[in-house]
């Protein structure tokens, strides 16, 4: 679809739900219907229905109350030509939530996982996180949730009732997966501003945190340059159909535009796509029989990726030595020395700062005199 018709689309659902405030079907006071049902009632994107509330946000009309909804709270006077232009002017984002107090909250959902693995992945993004905030006296209160990779309490919708049981005013959502995406959608339509780390969710209107993508593409091929690497594959979530892993797609982009810009081709048959699959272990296998001409691998998913690796090289499976990127995080916890062919590479992302430019986005909505300053986001290659 054309930018252009999506504009008019944000124009004539915003003009609808001005119609029916003007008629009075939503009297000040009452709860505005969720944006995904605003959606499906307008036949438009959730993205449209979100900008058109955004921006009765913007002229007071609206009012988002985190854990509950969005209610309405003025009368409105519908503007006067583009609406699209109206959010670009204002900022794109609605008036700032305010305390009196100041006191200000935020709930942390805690990875499955980290009872398990990545303790030490986790809390350092933590204490980035409380360095941040302690200087504002903000309270930061952990989500635990328990289970495993098939089953967790975090998939279910009953666990966004947890999260508002703490009464938080903002919420961070550490290293999500693709399976939250629909209680992170239940957070934003239920107006909590939701910031998430690692993978993105382009079609929910929240802020995501993630390592310095251009800088990881060029640390990366700089390094299995080095080691001489030429032919370099990628193991991936989806980056295809309508279970795309937007963190995959996000680092594969950024590398194809790193090897272009290099004179380096990048082949999308070298992408394999075997993570968060049940048959992870099969597709690699496969795809590391049917390419024998590899020499280098980006990893972007460490979880059972590796270990399958690594069986296949302890069986005499590779012939060559071939360098292997890890950029996941978190580091590989198996046994280095079992490897025969593969020299193991990890990247080390900014997990500190990463949680102060959680709480960064925060005070952007909470501080009237704050000023944005850069925080550094880049990687290091532990080679």
């Amino acid at each position: 679809m054309q930018a252009t018709e999506k504009k008019c689309l944000v124009d004539g659902t915003y003009r609808k739900i001005a119609e029916e405030l003007i008629s009075n079907q939503y009297s000040v006071g009452t709860k505005l219907e969720p944006i995904r049902l605003l959606a499906k009632k307008y036949k438009v994107s959730y993205m449209t229905a979100q900008k058109a509330v955004k921006a009765l946000q913007i002229q007071g009309v609206l009012e988002a109350r985190p854990g509950d909804g969005i209610y309405v709270t003025g009368n409105v006077e519908p503007i006067e030509g583009s609406v699209s232009v109206f959010l670009e002017s204002n900022g794109d984002n609605p008036k700032k939530y305010t305390k009196k107090n100041g006191n200000y909250s935020i709930a942390v959902v805690m990875p499955f996982w980290v009872s398990e693995r990545g303790e030490a992945y986790i809390y350092r993004m933590i204490k980035g996180l409380l360095s941040e905030s302690d200087p504002h006296h903000w309270s930061i209160e952990l989500i635990h949730n328990a289970g495993d990779l098939s089953s967790h309490e975090s998939n279910h919708p009953d666990f966004v009732d947890k999260i508002e049981s703490r009464s938080p005013d903002g919420i961070v959502w550490l290293q999500p997966i693709l399976s939250h995406r629909m209680n992170l959608m239940r957070l934003v339509d239920r107006g909590h501003q939701v910031v998430v780390t690692g993978r993105d969710f382009p079609d929910i209107p929240l802020t995501c945190i993630q390592m310095d993508l251009d800088d990881l593409a060029e640390k990366t091929i700089d390094c299995l340059l080095k080691h001489g690497s030429n032919n370099i594959a990628f193991i991936t979530g989806p980056v295809e159909g309508m279970f795309q892993d937007a963190h995959s797609v996000d680092i594969v982009k950024a590398m194809k535009v790193e090897m272009h810009k290099r004179g380096l081709t990048f082949s999308d048959e070298l992408v394999c796509q075997a993570a968060f699959t049940p048959y992870d272990a099969l597709i690699v296998h496969s795809f590391i029989e049917n390419h024998p001409e590899v020499d280098g691998i980006v990893c972007l998913h460490e979880t059972h990726i590796i270990e399958e690796l690594e069986k296949m090289d302890c069986t005499g499976f590779f012939n060559k030595s071939i360098n292997m990127v890890n950029t996941s995080g978190i580091y590989y916890s198996g046994r280095y020395d079992l490897f025969k062919h593969f020299n193991m590479i990890n990247v080390a992302w900014p997990l500190e700062n990463m949680g102060r430019a959680v709480v960064r986005e925060f005070e952007k909505s909470w501080l009237e005199d704050f000023e944005s300053s850069g925080i550094d986001l880049s990687v290091e290659i532990l080679d």
